[in-house]
């Protein structure tokens, strides 16, 4: 009985001193990574879309509410005398790849429809792709932050100053 007992803590003795040396080398080998950056999995073919719209109000002193999808980070707010009260002129960069954007205008709420492009779009291929580059980047002692190909660049809007206090953005997302 006694020496089964010493065989199971030799036994026991050993695999803690392999997990040991496994996990050493696994740290070791996680920290011998370099870090190369962002890295962009997917098609991307950026394009831009322009417009003017001249904004609806349902009666005076009524604020006009601009819904923004993908959130505000996209957004860049303009005030410029040249633009006519009550008008906006936008500029959306996006990727047309992934979506099309559109423009929408229902009562006192404004806002921009981002439904997916007609282009046939593989997500699993995107999924094979991203296993693809980190296996690669591996091999080579690399890791980078791994994100998929943007759907919206940028979102301009050109408004009027006098119409500053008649705004207001929704986020949406």
């Amino acid at each position: 009985m006694r020496e089964k007992r010493k065989l199971l803590a030799l036994i026991f003795v050993v695999g803690v001193l392999i997990s040991g040396i496994g996990a050493g080398i696994g740290l070791m080998e996680f920290f011998s990574l370099d870090y190369v950056g962002e890295r962009i999995v997917g098609e991307t073919e950026m394009a831009t879309m322009e417009g003017e719209e001249e904004l609806a109000y349902l009666s005076e002193g009524e604020d006009i509410r601009f819904y923004l999808g993908y959130g505000t980070r996209y957004l860049n707010l303009n005030w410029d005398d040249s633009i006519p009260e009550n008008t906006v002129r936008y500029r959306i960069q996006y990727n047309k790849k992934k979506v099309k954007p559109k423009f929408w205008q229902h009562d006192a709420a404004v806002g921009f429809d981002y439904p997916d492009s007609d282009e046939d779009r593989d997500e699993m291929k995107e999924v094979m792709e991203l296993r693809d580059m980190i296996l690669k980047d591996l091999k080579k002692s690399e890791i980078g932050s791994y994100q998929s190909s943007p759907w919206i660049g940028s979102l301009d809007l050109y408004l009027n100053p006098k119409n500053q206090d008649d705004i207001e953005i929704m986020e949406i997302w």
